[in-house]
């Protein structure tokens, strides 16, 4: 056992008595006098020759691994425990004798770095590793212990006094470069590829390859695991011709004919030809091929075929002048030109194919999508411009248009539709009468001739849908405007109960009717729309009140109170025989009413509130707002009434004034508590 003690607890006890002798052992040294004061050092070789350390190990040796503290060492038995002993328990044994094969003068042990192949010669480190092989691939520590990858795949940290180095490989063929051909020569890298062939695709730090390998596996490799292949030697061909030379140290550019003369990028294009698009990086083209693929390349597997001759421009030497009154050149070619396919430089057999100029690959090279529908970049000289037709009205929201080409996919020319946006500075977004939306460029569209204008729209008004800009299938429908969603676009409640937001150009408005009386409180009215959402067209009621500055609220005769735009709501007539409710709310009545005050006496003539209170009577008790009362009903109930439901009874005769002490009767039931009569 192991515990931590006081020091007044511990007293020092004399040094055991030196261990007999040890008999020398067959192939080791005689032990020196001074073996016992031998220094200790990590990897060097003990025997545990005291028990002062417990356990049991005496006798035992092994090899120390580390030091735990300034004296006492950690060592590996050869049993394979580890432990750690206090220094007296060990003895240094004498180094090895050197077989008399190896007498010789050794070279110098070398020093270990990574990627240098190494032997694994002692078993400080647990695994019984000794006398594999494999490269270093790190550093674990400041002690320089490296992590070794074992030619069996295993990878494991070592003592460095366990390893020896090997004798280094003799350098490779040659530095490395992309696009040369390596063979993968060491295991540093995982994977067990070591004997495979391949290609150098790109360096994924200063100097350790990525490879492409013949078997179509691409990994990163550590650069001493790979070595150039000797560059293959041309087979005896004839001199190439000045024309081929320049072709091949021609730089490349967009446009120009290329062949891919290597098997760097992955596909079998080897052999292939095409023409470069464009640079997918500072080197490395991308090919539009001439079976009509599209790849990238690496640089090294693209070599620029020679130029064709320019065609003979009428400016060029030798060549005569048009005669007087010839065609001009064509115009300058742009983006959205219809053009026509006249030679035959760029491959595809496009000749004579007509289309639409789309972008520009490079500064001057077109690509083209053709009334095919195929789309191909071409070289200039292959492309001349047609006669532009004549220019049509400038594009804008709303607008009907006709779709007059086949520059946008879809097959959508000779379709009808509306604009509705702008997908950038010139190209629309058209909503065909198919009900499909679709966005086009400028050259596609057409604009149509503009319907009549119809009058300004505003809330309330009567609309007919007269476009299909909106989807949904309205055309054809009436309604009136509820509201705008934005500065023009309306919200329309039509007739079939629908409310939907149009696009201004699909609504036309009707001719107005003629004007309602002015609406008001009180007022008789009847629900001539539906805009209202409810199902209330044809009834009839009284306005309570305004719900914002013209729309009412209508307590309607079948009792339901409810919001009404005020484009539904029509005044009625006033008529002799109003009730009574109506004629003091409108003073049209013999007298009007007398003006209510809180304390008097009224009765309950209309039924604008709700309750089923007609007829009752009771006291005002206060005013809710400025001019509807709180009634006490003498049947007790409180109730808020609008002031069209309250008609004021005559005052009976003034009681005396009252004064303290005077006798008095309650009379009435304001007051709560039910006092009434005492």
């Amino acid at each position: 056992r192991t515990a931590s003690f006081y020091k007044a607890d511990v007293r020092a006890l004399d040094a055991p008595a030196a261990p007999p002798s040890v008999p020398p052992t067959p192939g080791l040294a005689p032990l020196p006098p001074d073996a016992k004061s031998t220094v200790l050092k990590v990897g060097q070789r003990v025997e545990i020759i005291g028990s002062v350390t417990p356990g049991g190990h005496k006798g035992k040796k092994g090899q120390i691994t580390r030091f735990v503290d300034a004296e006492n060492p950690e060592v590996r038995l050869d049993d394979g425990q580890s432990a750690s002993f206090y220094k007296v328990d060990v003895r240094a044994l004498p180094e090895t004798l050197t077989p008399p094969a190896a007498l010789a003068p050794a070279a110098p042990k070398a020093a270990l770095k990574v990627g240098a192949r190494v032997e694994i010669i002692g078993s400080m480190t647990p695994g019984g590793h000794k006398g594999k092989r494999g490269q270093v691939t790190r550093f674990v520590d400041a002690a320089e212990n490296p992590e070794v990858k074992l030619d069996t795949g295993q990878v494991a940290s070592f003592y460095k006094s366990d390893v020896q180095a090997l004798p280094e490989a003799p350098t490779p063929v040659a530095a490395l470069k992309i696009g040369q051909r390596v063979e993968i020569v060491g295991s540093l890298t995982p994977g067990g590829h070591k004997g495979k062939k391949g290609q150098i695709t790109r360096f994924v730090d200063a100097e350790n390859p990525e490879v492409r390998l013949d078997d179509g596996n691409v990994a990163s490799f550590y650069k001493v695991d790979v070595q150039a292949l000797p560059e293959v030697s041309a087979a005896p061909t004839p001199m190439p011709t000045v024309a081929a030379q320049a072709a091949k140290s021609t730089a490349l550019k967009v446009g120009q004919r290329v062949e891919i003369v290597g098997s760097l990028t992955p596909g079998g294009h080897k052999g292939k030809k095409g023409t470069v698009t464009r640079f997918v990086d500072a080197e490395n083209p991308e090919v539009r091929m001439d079976d009509g693929l599209t790849a990238s390349f690496y640089k090294a597997d693209v070599q620029a075929l020679p130029e064709a001759p320019a065609p003979p421009t009428p400016t060029a030497p030798g060549v005569p002048l048009p005669p007087p009154g010839a065609a001009k050149p064509p115009a300058a070619l742009q983006v959205g030109q219809r053009v026509e396919i006249v030679g035959s430089l760029t491959p595809g057999g496009h000749k004579g194919k007509k289309g639409q100029i789309i972008r520009f690959v490079d500064a001057e090279n077109p690509e083209v999508r053709l009334d095919d529908g195929l789309t191909a970049s071409f070289y200039k000289a292959d492309v001349q411009a047609l006669p532009e037709a004549p220019k049509t009205v400038a594009l804008k929201v709303g607008q009907r248009v006709e779709i007059v080409g086949t520059l946008t996919p879809g097959g959508h020319k000779g379709k009808k539709g509306e604009i509705t946006r702008f997908v950038d500075a010139e190209n629309p977004e058209v909503r065909l009468d198919s009900g499909q939306t679709a966005s086009f460029y400028k050259a596609d569209v057409r604009s149509l001739p503009e319907a009549p204008k119809s009058g300004a729209l505003k809330e309330g008004q009567r609309v007919e849908i007269v476009g299909s800009l909106t989807p949904g299938g309205h055309k054809g429908k009436r309604g009136q405007i509820t509201r705008f969603v934005d500065a023009e676009n309306p919200e329309v409640r039509l007739d079939d109960g629908t409310i939907a937001s149009f696009y201004k150009v699909d609504v036309q408005a009707l001719p107005e009717v003629a004007k309602v009386v002015e609406l008001k409180v009180g007022q008789r009215v009847e629900i001539i729309g539906s805009v209202t959402p409810g199902g209330h067209k044809g009834k009839k009621g009284q306005i309570t009140r305004f719900v914002d500055a013209e729309n009412p609220e209508v307590r309607l005769d079948d009792g339901q109170t409810a919001s009404f735009y005020k484009v539904d709501v029509r005044a009625l007539p006033e008529a002799a025989a109003q009730n009574s409710a109506t004629q003091q709310l409108l003073g049209t009545g013999p007298k009007a009413a007398v003006a209510l005050k809180v304390g008097q006496r009224v009765e309950i003539i209309g039924s604008l509130t709700p309750g089923g209170h007609k007829g009752k009577k009771g006291q005002i008790t206060r005013f809710v707002d400025a001019e509807n009362p709180e009634v006490k009903l003498d049947d007790g109930q409180l109730s808020s009434f609008y002031k069209a439901d309250v008609q004021a009874l005559p005052e009976a005769a003034k009681p005396a004034a009252l004064k303290v002490g005077q006798r008095v009767e309650i009379i009435g039931s304001v007051t709560p508590g039910g006092h009434k009569g005492k």
